[in-house]
């Protein structure tokens, strides 16, 4: 597999590698003032934020700060938003139950 491509929601940038059939790893990108609306996705995945700080998450109902390098996990269809003051760039490893797609094309706004 290996598929690399690049991928985009609003002012946010973000590449793809898939892994295998079913499983893929995002890089996003998130510009300072980002906000990420409620949403959901229809896979499960493990977010890791990388770079930047600040970034308030709410997923199925908690809310957080992002730490840095510690593992989130967003299960299929929960709900979740965030806003970022800071620039921040996050990891997602992704498991999807048929065949992979971006986060921003499987983006489902609440």
């Amino acid at each position: 597999m290996g598929m690399f491509r690049r991928t985009r929601w609003e002012g946010c940038r973000g590449v793809q590698i898939t892994l295998s059939k079913r499983v893929s790893l995002e890089f996003w990108y998130l510009p300072a003032n980002t906000i990420v609306p409620p949403h959901t996705h229809g896979f499960d995945s493990k977010f890791v934020l990388l770079f930047g700080r600040g970034a308030m998450v709410s997923c199925a109902g908690r809310d957080c700060v992002w730490e840095k390098f510690r593992v989130y996990d967003v299960r299929k269809d929960a709900e979740h938003h965030l806003f970022a003051p800071n620039a921040l760039v996050f990891g997602s490893l992704q498991i999807h139950p048929e065949r992979v797609t971006s986060a921003s094309e499987d983006f489902q706004r609440i």
